[in-house]
């Protein structure tokens, strides 16, 4: 069936992956490629936190501007204790000191944007066990929670320049990009009931992958550029490249920017597996076309199990997965044949 293509399920699949730390089949992180580039990405993220609390570019009664603070606090946070292992191989014992006593004052600041973040967005608590697989949303929350995100991005109180605003936006479409596809779970039914499901996903979907390509197109020209992860926000690089992963019916858009991301990747200010995901997306859609990356792929009817669309040099598959900063391909695999048996959201 052409609705169990794999922008459904590998997507999902990619962002329940940190974007830092040590994965299977990996000595080390790609992005960031080196502990001491980790403590400078994760110390500008501490200082959008900190002088959003200092000096509130925006309101932090709105939705927006306070999950911006979040998202930039604690990605800082989580990018800290990602590069933990430095400190026990003996090379940064002293700037991670200093990093980690920044870090725990900033937890502490940043719990109280938390708890104002859960009374003025009750939903919020519910996009974060989505993101984590806890839990499976009814319908009507995905509904609403997508309602009150186009609200809040439509009425754009938070100025699109500032870095705290673009990670707040981006972090807010990622909840319902996330949402929409995680409610109801297709891959667990058989037969029609498993058709309708699929076109009705495949509609909700669409709606709000539109809204979110305009979203990102106007970003984009509001900051000049792409919103990389190192100057606007882990999540605000990943969600954008997510929305141009989904822009499958707008294919052109797609290719202009495959070379902005690679040129953000190679300049170290976005994780390259961002590049791998599109590039694959791109490359399995020309007549003949072979990806490099294995990440495309389909769930078969039968069998309930995931295989890859044709793939370019496969005995060298795993080599380039890894150091992209992907796991083996056979981990991927194995992920997405529980997706496929309806076992994993």
């Amino acid at each position: 069936m052409g609705f169990t293509r794999n922008w459904v399920v590998g997507a999902l699949i990619l962002l329940a992956a940190p974007l830092t730390g040590t994965r299977a089949g990996q000595s080390a992180p790609v992005w960031p490629p080196s502990p001491d580039t980790g403590m400078v990405i994760a110390g500008r993220w501490m200082d959008q936190a900190e002088q959003a609390l200092d000096h509130p570019p925006c309101d932090l009664a709105d939705r927006i501007c306070a999950t911006g603070v979040h998202g930039f606090a604690h990605a800082a946070v989580d990018m800290v204790a990602a590069l933990s292992d430095c400190v026990q191989t003996g090379g940064c014992q002293a700037d991670m000191a200093a990093l980690e006593a920044r870090t725990d004052a900033l937890e502490k600041r940043a719990k109280a944007v938390d708890a104002r973040l859960e009374v003025i967005s009750p939903d919020f608590a519910t996009q974060d066990l989505v993101d984590r697989w806890h839990m499976l949303p009814t319908a009507e929350t995905a509904e609403r929670l997508w309602r009150r995100v186009r609200g809040d991005v439509e009425r754009d109180a938070c100025p699109p320049t500032q870095p705290l605003c673009v990670e707040g936006e981006l972090l807010a479409l990622w909840a319902a990009d996330q949402i929409s596809r995680s409610t109801p779970n297709c891959f667990a039914l058989d037969g029609q009931a498993r058709q309708a499901c699929m076109i009705d996903m495949v509609r909700r979907v669409g709606r709000v992958d539109a809204f979110d390509q305009g979203r990102l197109r106007h970003i984009m020209a509001a900051i000049g550029g792409w919103p990389d992860a190192l100057t606007w926000g882990s999540r605000a690089s990943q969600m954008a490249w997510l929305i141009v992963q989904h822009a499958d019916p707008t294919p052109a858009f797609q290719r202009h920017l495959l070379p902005v991301i690679k040129s953000a990747v190679d300049a170290g200010r976005t994780p390259p597996a961002h590049y791998a995901y599109l590039y694959d997306r791109v490359a399995v859609k020309k007549a003949g076309g072979r990806q490099l990356y294995g990440t495309q792929g389909r769930c078969d009817d039968k069998s309930h199990t995931w295989g890859p669309d044709p793939v370019a040099d496969p005995a060298h598959l795993d080599q380039r997965r890894v150091a992209i900063g992907l796991t083996p391909e056979a981990d991927y695999q194995a992920q997405l044949n529980r997706v496929c048996r309806g076992e994993l959201h």
